[in-house]
């Protein structure tokens, strides 16, 4: 060994053993906390109910967020004035109204009973099943399993289960409040998350929110920043009445406070007609608007919305054409910190591709578009993971081993490969290892993939573990192949490392 190679050598095992420790996991996720926590943007860091968290986990499985309960928890504990109700549009098995119900517990009040009012069909939808563990067909009721859960806080439940009206008539208006008549004193807070369609939506507002008191009412669009485009465009309408707030860091969810009466507005948005009539006009007026109430990264999804509408009402050339402008600006590097490491490329492809299910080429480029947002903003907004593998490349540089493979052919290696990783290092992968080969689906130029039981009859510098979940597993059946240990370099586990 020359002088030049023994000096790559000690460079790369003083690199590993500062890969070392910052692999190790804790300190790995300490290392990914504070990137996160670095690139936070001002505006996120105001929400109140930061102060004032649910204490523990949720006893009760459900949809919302960590993030969506807290803010829960807190317009029980901390908002609510004894003043009011608390409204619950949408409570599915109970998770929210526990949050809801125990924050009231904690307010330090006297509570009245029924203060909290949950309102659900309590029926199963397609598809329910796969979002809890229990075994729910379409129609199923879970009115017994919401009972169940919420037993402990009943007596400050008042819970309804008559369907809201979903279209826009005086008459099933009239009959919802004839049966709802104990709801009609103020509410303090408003949670929706049962706006599923316009209709529902404009009479969701033109029920409860003329109930909210001017100054202190809050009103949470749990599907403020998803594909429920008719959200973004009636909150519009309203906006000299309720006005935007807060938006929940790691979930869909916004909050506008109410600042005006709100009836006397809901008239000219039941004239508005159809809302597949919005044209861009109105669309672009609602976005300007919201410029200066909200951050980035809603203002990217209000522009998505935008699109799908668009998509979806007769215009699929302009909607297609929107939808690949946002999906750009990300794979520019726009950064996404509410929904983090590309959650929000894939949602953005997903949902473009849902609105056009019969231009299945269109749907494949739009997805295509969004996976390689997705890897980008995973990877850029992810410090320490791009620290981590930045080292690894200079050692492997330094060290003069610059003929790879890489151990592993999942969604990580893809990563790797798609983003230039080898190159920007001088190296070159020339093959990829794992178990199950004739899953393997290269893009063009990137290399084969062989099986990992020959891996050892392919002469290689080194072989590089490109897995964040799976590597020690991955290493181990590595060595039990014959690949020889100084060979095998790992990343992200301390357990099979070994120096270059």
């Amino acid at each position: 060994m020359n002088t030049r190679q023994a000096g790559g050598l000690a460079g790369v095992g003083s690199i590993l053993r500062a890969m070392s420790e910052l692999a190790n996991p804790p300190l790995y996720k300490a290392a990914e906390r504070q990137a996160s926590e670095a690139k936070e943007p001002a505006w996120a860091d105001a929400v109140p109910w930061a102060d004032c968290p649910l204490p523990g986990r949720c006893p009760v499985e459900g949809l919302r967020s960590q993030q969506e309960l807290n803010l829960a928890y807190w317009l029980g504990a901390v908002h609510w004035q004894g003043r009011g109700r608390i409204v619950e549009l949408g409570c599915f098995l109970g998770a929210g109204t526990v949050a809801l119900a125990m924050g009231l517990q904690a307010s330090g009040r006297a509570v009245p009973r029924g203060t909290l009012v949950p309102h659900d069909l309590f029926t199963a939808w397609p598809g329910s099943e796969a979002r809890c563990h229990h075994p729910f067909r379409a129609g199923d009721s879970f009115r017994e399993l919401f009972d169940l859960n919420t037993r402990r806080w009943s007596d400050l439940l008042t819970v309804r289960d008559r369907p809201l009206p979903d279209a826009w008539h005086a008459g099933d208006a009239s009959d919802f409040h004839a049966v709802n008549a104990a709801d009609d004193q103020e509410i303090e807070s408003i949670f929706v998350d049962a706006a599923k369609s316009p209709g529902l939506s404009r009479n969701i507002l033109r029920l409860f929110a003329p109930r909210l008191r001017p100054g202190h009412g809050l009103l949470v669009q749990q599907d403020g920043k998803w594909t429920n485009w008719w959200l973004t465009l009636h909150m519009h309408a309203l906006r000299e009445q309720l006005r935007p707030w807060r938006s929940v860091p790691d979930g869909g969810t916004l909050v506008y406070r109410c600042v005006a009466p709100v009836g006397p507005a809901l008239e000219s948005l039941a004239r508005r007609g159809p809302d597949s009539g919005y044209g861009l006009d109105r669309w672009n007026a609602a976005l300007a608007a919201a410029e200066a109430d909200w951050p980035g990264q809603v203002l990217t999804y209000f522009r998505l919305q935008r699109a799908l509408h668009h998509a979806e009402h007769g215009e699929p050339t302009t909607g297609a054409a929107l939808a690949l402008e946002e999906i750009d600006r990300i794979c520019a590097g726009q950064r996404h910190t509410e929904f983090g490491h590309g959650q929000a490329a894939r949602e953005i492809a997903g949902m473009v591709a849902r609105t056009l299910p019969d231009r299945c080429e269109m749907a494949a480029r739009l997805l295509r578009r969004g996976e390689d947002a997705a890897r980008t903003c995973r990877w850029r907004m992810d410090q320490a993971r791009s620290a981590l593998w930045r080292m690894v490349g200079d050692g492997l540089a330094r060290a003069g081993r610059r003929r790879i493979a890489l151990l592993g052919g999942g969604r990580h290696t893809r990563d790797l490969l798609s983003l230039g990783w080898a190159e920007s290092h001088g190296l070159k992968v020339v093959a990829v290892l794992d178990d199950r080969p004739e899953d393997w689906r290269p893009e063009p130029a990137w290399p084969v993939c062989i099986p990992l039981a020959t891996g050892a009859n392919y002469r290689v510098d080194a072989v590089v573990a490109s897995s964040d979940a799976a590597e020690a597993t991955l290493v181990q059946r590595a060595k039990d192949s014959g690949l020889p240990g100084d060979r095998i370099i790992g990343v992200y586990a301390t357990s099979g490392q070994s120096p270059c």
